[in-house]
């Protein structure tokens, strides 16, 4: 019966903890060039089973890495409404608008079924984006 009573007792804690730690990015800390984005977020959250990986991806937008950059900048979305990243102007960028899930997207906010990217993050990436979206090398 103690035992019993310990775990009731040490249930809610448990069911505590497994959400406090899906619901941050708190560990993610990007840096405003690409390499970072790609590493950090891409690779880890993005390009997945099922996501935005391999040969048929959703959406048709492969994040892995060595083919992200050149499906991303300055390409339009799948719709063909406006570009994923418009090279020097955040604002344009259909990216961000599914990373903070604006009004205008087709879909849900991105990442699906994740816990939302930080604003500070998406920040980050912005300034990437305004300071002209270069590739790793270029900066």
């Amino acid at each position: 019966m103690k035992m019993k009573q310990k775990m009731k007792q040490a249930l809610p804690l448990f069911i505590l903890a497994t959400l406090s730690a899906c619901a941050s990015d708190d560990s993610l800390t990007l840096e405003a060039n690409f390499s970072s984005i790609q590493n950090d977020l891409f690779s880890k959250t993005c390009a997945r089973v099922g996501c935005h990986t391999g040969t048929s991806p959703t959406a048709g937008l492969n994040l892995d890495a060595g083919q992200s950059y050149a499906n991303l900048v300055d390409k339009l979305n799948a719709a063909g409404t406006k570009l994923l990243v418009n090279t020097g102007d955040s604002s344009k960028s259909y990216l961000i608008d599914k990373l903070e899930g604006a009004s205008n997207i087709s879909g849900e906010r991105m990442p699906l079924n994740e816990s939302a990217i930080s604003q500070s993050n998406i920040d980050v990436i912005k300034a990437w984006i305004d300071n002209g979206a270069k590739n790793i090398g270029e900066e």
